[in-house]
């Protein structure tokens, strides 16, 4: 498996994002009522009469610039976590992945039961083929009548039969056991199938099942009822190395009428730091929250909150633009997020401005505006010491990255239904400092 360099645009919904530098964003726990979180669905106590949602679950962005090639025939799982229902099945309506450099070439993705956290099983009705040429970034194939348990982990797995057909990563890292989303587990990859000739090629069981090669990025799109004020459409976290003016990833194609909540840690910081905006492939801006360039710890971290109350249906890339005196290394968060206000959603924010050791917890917010709001902290430990965050209190962590070479940044979030002035708790299992940061959104 080879990895080149090349870039790529995507456009992405609304968006609240985050920016870090050098930085580990945290929530802590507040002591208001808060609605309860449930898998993708967020509040769901809080809300009233069921809706239909449509979200995708797993890695659903990937960098431009790191690229895997030299697969034939080797396919890689990531896990997911399906949500729980307020009532009826859930169906799945496509299974996607991101591609650089297509090729004419047999591929497809499919999805299997996990056993003891390896992929196990091919679950009947979920395995697609295509011998079409895909496009650029992220693909989908539909399934035939696939539906799903829910609570329950699965894995989606994709394969091309196309030495060339390469298939775009996370991150950087060389590393076989971390991939972004802790939530998803490690890719895995087994020993090559014999052919890929048909959506019959794919093997009923998952052989030799091994950690391989992390941060393929294969997502799942599915449908299911739910009650929640909020409900998280889509996440994700990658890595780049942001240079004076942009970073862009390609992320799954965004829905209508949502936020997208997204962050970033940088790493390595020398001198300034500026967040000027954040844009997608859909020309929406995403704007800067809180005064957040001014925030640049002694040990150069910096983090940022961005947003936009809505962004444009199908957007299929995300871009920061920025300014650093020096390189640095970027780790990027996102969450599309369905239930936030039309307009002037952003409400509060805290930024902390020194690390703290392990556990930690950001200073408190402004009182919000309203009582039912969705929150999100990030945090970042940026001293190269691999390691794993934990929520504290009543938040839940939806996304994490260790890059294994500079630093662990993630993504948490919480909905509360009273106001209050709120802060992120957390903690992290090894050394060093970590710097946390949250935003509140109506």
């Amino acid at each position: 498996m080879n990895r080149k360099m090349t870039m790529k645009r995507h456009v992405n919904k609304i968006l609240f994002a985050a920016v870090l530098a050098c930085t580990f964003f945290w929530c802590a726990v507040p002591t208001h009522a808060q609605c309860t979180l449930a898998s993708t669905g967020v509040g769901g106590g809080c809300g009233s009469g069921a809706t239909t949602v449509t979200v995708n679950l797993g890695p659903t962005i990937a960098n431009t610039a790191y690229i895997d090639n030299g697969n034939a025939l080797l396919p890689f799982a990531n896990q997911f976590t399906t949500p729980t229902p307020s009532s009826g099945s859930i169906t799945v309506t496509a299974l996607g992945s991101f591609i650089s450099s297509p090729a004419a070439a047999n591929w497809g993705l499919a999805i299997y039961t996990d056993s003891s956290g390896a992929p196990g099983s091919l679950v009947s009705g979920c395995s697609t083929f295509s011998s079409s040429t895909p496009s650029t970034g992220a693909n989908t194939l539909a399934p035939g009548t696939c539906t799903l348990s829910g609570a329950t982990n699965y894995w989606i797995a994709f394969v091309t039969a196309s030495n060339t057909q390469n298939q775009l990563l996370t991150t950087g890292s060389t590393s076989t056991t971390t991939c972004p989303n802790s939530s998803f587990g490690t890719s895995f990859v087994n020993s090559p199938i014999a052919s890929f000739t048909s959506a019959v090629s794919w093997p009923s069981t998952w052989p030799s099942a091994t950690g391989g090669q992390p941060c393929h990025p294969n997502y799942v799109t599915l449908q299911y009822n739910t009650t929640a004020t909020y409900t998280i459409i889509s996440s994700g976290m990658a890595e780049c190395t942001m240079g004076n003016v942009t970073c862009t990833f390609d992320i799954a194609p965004t829905g209508g009428g949502h936020g997208l909540i997204v962050g970033t840690g940088l790493v390595d910081i020398a001198g300034t730091f500026s967040l000027s905006s954040v844009t997608d492939s859909a020309s929406d801006t995403i704007s800067a929250r809180g005064s957040c360039s001014s925030h640049i710890t002694s040990n150069n971290l910096a983090m940022c909150f961005a947003s936009t109350d809505r962004v444009t249906s199908g957007a299929t890339s995300l871009t920061l633009n920025g300014s650093i005196s020096s390189g640095c290394l970027i780790h990027i968060a996102f969450a599309e997020v369905e239930g936030t206000a039309a307009s002037s959603s952003f409400d509060k924010s805290d930024y902390d401005t020194s690390t703290q050791s392990s556990p930690f917890t950001s200073g408190n917010t402004a009182t919000t505006t309203q009582a039912n709001e969705i929150l999100f902290g990030l945090a970042v430990n940026g001293t190269g010491s691999s390691g794993v965050f934990t929520a504290g209190g009543s938040w839940t962590l939806i996304e994490q990255l260790d890059d294994t070479v500079a630093q662990t940044t993630a993504l948490f979030m919480k909905a509360v239904s009273s106001t209050g002035a709120y802060n992120l708790s957390g903690s992290y299992n090894s050394t060093g400092g970590n710097l946390p940061a949250l935003a509140t959104f109506k």
